[in-house]
């Protein structure tokens, strides 16, 4: 295990377990919130955002926890393992619930400074709800994949 991604449900547990994971193996982890957005919740732009992926992906070893679909194929084709949160729904809704009740106003280690949780509620539901419609296909790109 060298290059790894972990993948899933927000809510689910990938951050979490990233860093346990790295600090088991000894491998860097890479939060990709902390290098996507910046303070205030401002997104990269589509040429800054090709330059960091390129740039993590040619480190040798890495355990990169997130989604962002719009690199989620160059991600998969260099890893060699994959973790894939796929949980209960209710259970990732209650733990973003909890997580924003207990961290108001307050930014992650797994996020960008400036970034504290965000206030919308109903995106994070509509976002779990039809997490597995949007995602349901990256698992047959890859063989390998350790589903959680």
């Amino acid at each position: 295990m060298k290059k790894v991604l972990i993948l899933g449900f927000s809510g689910s547990g990938k951050s979490t377990f990233a860093r346990q994971l790295g600090n088991a193996i000894n491998i860097p982890v890479i939060h990709l919130d902390t290098v996507y957005w910046k303070p205030g919740w401002v997104a990269s732009n589509k040429q800054e955002w090709d330059k960091v992926i390129t740039m993590l992906l040619e480190q040798e070893e890495y355990i990169i926890d997130g989604n962002y679909p719009t690199s989620l194929n160059r991600r998969l084709l260099e890893a060699d393992t994959v973790f894939y949160f796929d949980l209960s729904i209710f259970l990732c809704l209650y733990r973003v619930l909890k997580r924003r009740l207990s961290t108001q106003g307050e930014t992650a280690i797994d996020r960008a400074g400036g970034c504290s949780e965000p206030i919308n509620l109903l995106f994070f539901v509509k976002w779990i709800w039809n997490f597995r419609k949007r995602y349901r296909n990256f698992k047959q790109k890859k063989a390998g994949i350790i589903k959680v």
